[in-house]
């Protein structure tokens, strides 16, 4: 019997981690959603900025810097897009206290209960690391897009920086 109680312990003990890992990805996405809300908005301001000052575009650096403008713009909403899928309502599964549970209990010898358990618990941790990979993968995509965004406006300032030097240097 000791060997069932051991078996249902440590399927009740991974199955928990499971749980935990779930949580983890749900509050990561959390973060990441507020923090890419208050960024769309700024986006939205670069963008009508951009549109105001390069439309319509007259040198290379204005075509360039326009371009860079909107794919920082498309890859700060698509990070948003996949965060928010992270965040959709995700039911995980969970071993039912039901009349048939009940039963279950009452009908069966201790060691068999855990057995049971065991087997059980294992199933539905199996189901719930479906789900939670699918919403890890959701949040790698939207972090990947993140990290896009922030390269392509380290390249849109580098090309501002020019445009500016180079339009300076032409007024003088």
């Amino acid at each position: 019997m000791t060997k069932y109680k051991e078996l249902y312990d440590l399927s009740v003990k991974l199955f928990f981690e499971e749980q935990s890992r779930f949580n983890r990805i749900d509050q990561k996405a959390s973060w990441f959603l507020s923090t890419l809300t208050v960024v769309i908005g700024a986006t939205a301001f670069f963008v009508n900025w951009l549109i105001g000052k390069f439309l319509p575009p007259n040198t290379t650096y204005e075509w360039i810097l326009l371009v860079l403008g909107f794919a920082y713009m498309a890859s700060v909403v698509a990070a948003w897009f996949f965060i928010f899928h992270t965040m959709r309502v995700h039911a995980t599964w969970k071993i039912p206290l039901s009349s048939e549970m009940l039963d279950f209990f009452r009908n069966n010898s201790l060691v068999n209960i855990y057995y049971g358990l065991a087997v059980g618990i294992k199933d539905n941790r199996e189901k719930n690391i479906k789900i939670t990979d699918k919403k890890a993968e959701a949040l790698s995509k939207g972090y990947k897009a993140m990290i896009l965004s922030l390269i392509i406006l380290m390249i849109f300032t580098f090309f501002y920086g020019a445009y500016m030097w180079t339009t300076k240097l032409s007024h003088n």
